[in-house]
């Protein structure tokens, strides 16, 4: 919920959209840092799309999620 207070630097705005359609559904995020991001996130930002390019490699025609 907003807090009513004027945006300052250092603020992260966090914005979340979801669809649905014949039972499938989409998500998408968007943060926005008002003036610079902290370190931490930049560096959670490179693992999170170091996750997401082993799980993109994993992904292939036949590969199931059983181990």
């Amino acid at each position: 919920m907003p807090s009513l207070r004027p945006l300052q630097s250092g603020d992260l705005i966090s914005i979340e959209a979801e669809a649905r359609w014949a039972g499938y559904v989409a998500q998408n995020t968007h943060p926005v840092f008002l003036g610079r991001a902290p370190d931490i996130y930049k560096e959670l930002f490179h693992r999170q799309q170091e996750a997401i390019e082993r799980c993109y490699e994993a992904l292939r025609p036949g590969a199931t999620a059983v181990r």
